[in-house]
């Protein structure tokens, strides 16, 4: 081996050795008070959306398009029992989806999905705001989301079923996570279940018993109505 090839040799281990011990990709976390949702704690309150503030970033056309009943509660509905798509025993919810835009614009958009049928986008176009929205179907048990982080091209949403005091409530959800504009790239979404809690009489939550916890994820709701991981890019 010539000196210059021993020289390129030594070069390529040194990056190596860097891409080992370098520095992991920074954190960042999408704060709960950024996130749109129903009834969910520490979220914003989805139907501040449909107010005029928020209804005049949308198009005259776009306007046009808003339901009577409002957007939120017309998408709601296509989450409750009653809804063709709420699933069936022996199925499972979708994935989640991105959208492009922001707010109000994010809110159409998931209208458009859940409610007309659209095939959500699994890409956004550069140099525009991107939303995540996930959702849970009606069951017996709150879905809140208790954190979201993006680390590079990786996106974690960490979420619990709380299981309520009254047992016979029902409830279902949708969020709204917002990214802001991302760079251009593939984007891998993972939808991240936490142990199963119990609502409190104080309104918080504690864990469940250590055996209800040792439970397989199937034997909980989640699998069935809370919507799974997705990936989607952002390119032209």
């Amino acid at each position: 081996m010539n000196r210059l090839s021993f020289v390129a040799v030594i070069l390529v281990a040194l990056q190596m050795l860097a891409a080992v011990y370098a520095d992991p990709p920074d954190v960042e976390t999408i704060p709960l008070d950024q996130i749109w949702a129903y009834n969910m704690p520490g979220t914003r309150d989805i139907r501040e959306l449909e107010s005029q503030k928020h209804l005049q970033s949308l198009t005259l056309a776009e306007r046009k398009r808003v339901p009577r009943e409002g957007i939120w509660t017309a998408t709601l509905k296509s989450l409750l029992t009653e809804s063709p798509t709420w699933p069936k025993d022996g199925q499972t919810t979708g994935p989640g989806f991105v959208v492009a835009g922001d707010n109000c614009k994010a809110l159409q958009a998931a209208y458009r999905v859940l409610i007309e049928g659209n095939t959500p986008s699994d890409s956004v176009p550069p140099r525009s705001d991107s939303t995540l929205v996930v959702f849970s179907y009606q069951c017996g048990a709150y879905f809140e989301i208790q954190n979201v982080a993006r680390r590079g091209n990786s996106i974690e949403v960490r979420y619990r079923l709380v299981l309520p005091l009254e047992t016979k409530t029902q409830s279902a959800n949708l969020a709204l996570i917002p990214l802001g504009q991302l760079p251009p790239g593939s984007y891998q979404v993972s939808m991240t279940e936490l142990p199963t809690g119990e609502e409190a009489i104080d309104g918080h939550y504690a864990p469940l018993s250590q055996n209800r916890l040792d439970k397989p994820s199937q034997e909980h709701w989640s699998r069935r109505v809370v919507s799974k991981s997705f990936a989607f890019s952002v390119t032209d």
